[in-house]
């Protein structure tokens, strides 16, 4: 969106309401819980397996809490991914 200023300069508006260093940020947070979330599945697998081979059976990580984990970082995906969908408003 680009205004015009009081000196006649052209000035860009920003398009969403979290632009700039800001949302350099957020968008590195969003994709590294999306690496994460992809990226799960095999770390638990070898968790697992290396637990179960090597150290106590007990420290194994179940499905259930697995997916419970899952889910907490899905909520913080979709909060993140909504902040960013969120466009500027121009109260002038």
């Amino acid at each position: 969106m680009t205004q015009i200023s009081k000196d006649n300069r052209i000035v860009n508006a920003p398009i969403y309401a979290i632009h700039g260093e800001e949302r350099k940020l957020f968008i590195k947070k969003r994709n590294q819980l999306r690496s994460f979330i992809r990226s799960s599945w095999h770390m638990v697998s070898v968790n697992n397996d290396m637990y179960g081979f090597y150290g106590n059976p007990e420290n194994i990580i179940t499905h259930q809490e697995h997916q419970k984990h899952i889910d907490k970082v899905q909520v913080e995906l979709d909060e993140i991914e909504s902040k960013l969908a969120e466009l500027y408003k121009n109260d002038k």
